[in-house]
């Protein structure tokens, strides 16, 4: 539960940070959050994180997403799923007709 309230307080925290360094970033996070119960329980946690930045002739992006699943396993909570995901692109766009790009992603 600490580790949920500490995400959604970095998560909100974002676009007053993405504005505050140069004014050309933008940044948008989301935060979803999934309980069930019943016959069986479950809980999912999504983040995402997204930094973009484009003037005239660049064009450059970085993400992060995270997912955490766990579902009830005997009675107890077990750990079936972690996913974490992040990755950054930048392309250079010196015409209307030739757009050359590159990315990463981990």
């Amino acid at each position: 539960m600490k580790k949920a309230l500490l995400a959604s307080a970095l998560l909100a925290a974002v676009p007053f940070i993405a504005q505050a360094q140069d004014g050309a970033w933008t940044g948008s996070g989301e935060l979803g959050l999934a309980l069930t119960t019943g016959n069986s329980k479950s809980q999912n946690l999504n983040a995402k994180l997204d930094f973009t930045k484009e003037d005239a002739l660049w064009k450059h992006n970085f993400f992060l997403k995270a997912l955490r699943s766990k579902g009830e396993d005997d009675g107890a909570y077990a750990l079936p799923a972690n996913r974490f995901e992040g990755g950054a692109s930048s392309g250079y766009n010196p015409a209307e007709r030739s757009s050359p790009a590159g990315a990463a992603r981990s």
